[in-house]
């Protein structure tokens, strides 16, 4: 095979390689979006710098495994994939979530941006491919955000009224007092009513009790003289 076929070979491998390592980043949630240069948590200098705070943001360096921690507490943890030809890796996040990871390499770095509030995990992240294949992670800067906690309302207890005993239910249903049933007779009865002696008065021209009697007296004479009168006298009978 003549040196410009071995040439023209080599490139179509390392073609095929940069197309594996593209399908291979594309693997995270986010599709990561590529700049030129480097990345440091306080830029400067010729260096790009990440988008957030000091305190909420923890550094890895090449190839680095393990658990970091924020200074504002979340804590990190970045896993490499066992195949070594495959240098892409896992991380979870505790404490709070991740909102963005640049994953530089070689000449540039890839940017997995999240948005707010993040994620907790994600896996295949990797560093941008260049000619002769994928790029090994120089190092790994990760955003985060503390996760907020989701308050409840706190729970009032029910109010149940206090048990009443059978005397203080019946005495506060009741609206009336309760009465004896003397009492509720006489409450109900009305005293008797004495005539009206307006109305019922002594007749006219009715005398005492004396002068009755002698109305009595009169009448009998009036009587019997009536029955003297009356009576046929009997025929004397004649003389022998």
């Amino acid at each position: 095979m003549s040196a410009y076929y071995k040439k023209l070979a080599a490139l179509l491998a390392a073609g095929v390689l940069a197309i594996g390592a593209v399908g291979a980043a594309s693997a995270a949630s986010v599709e990561p979006v590529e700049h030129d240069g480097n990345i440091t948590i306080e830029g400067g200098g010729n260096n790009d710098q990440a988008a957030c705070d000091a305190d909420d943001a923890v550094l890895f360096g090449a190839e680095e495994g393990g658990t970091k921690t924020t200074a504002s507490g979340v804590e990190i943890t970045v896993t490499y994939n066992t195949d070594p030809a495959d240098k892409g890796f896992d991380f979870e996040a505790e404490g709070g979530l991740v909102t963005i990871v640049y994953v530089k390499g070689s000449s540039s770095y890839n940017e997995y941006n999240y948005g707010s509030p993040g994620v907790a995990s994600d896996t295949d992240l990797y560093a941008p491919a260049n000619a002769s294949g994928q790029a090994a992670t120089s190092h790994v800067i990760f955003c985060t955000e503390e996760a907020e906690e989701e308050t409840e309302p706190p729970t009032e207890p029910p109010t149940e009224a206090p048990t009443e005993t059978p005397f203080q239910s019946v005495f506060e249903e009741t609206d009336a007092p309760t009465e004896t049933p003397f009492q509720s007779v006489e409450g109900d009865t009305d005293e008797p009513s004495e005539p009206d002696t307006a109305t019922i008065g002594t007749p006219k021209n009715v005398g005492s009790p004396a002068d009755g009697a002698w109305l009595l007296v009169v009448a009998l004479g009036v009587l019997l003289a009536s029955i003297v009168v009356l009576t046929p006298a009997r025929a004397k009978a004649p003389r022998r």
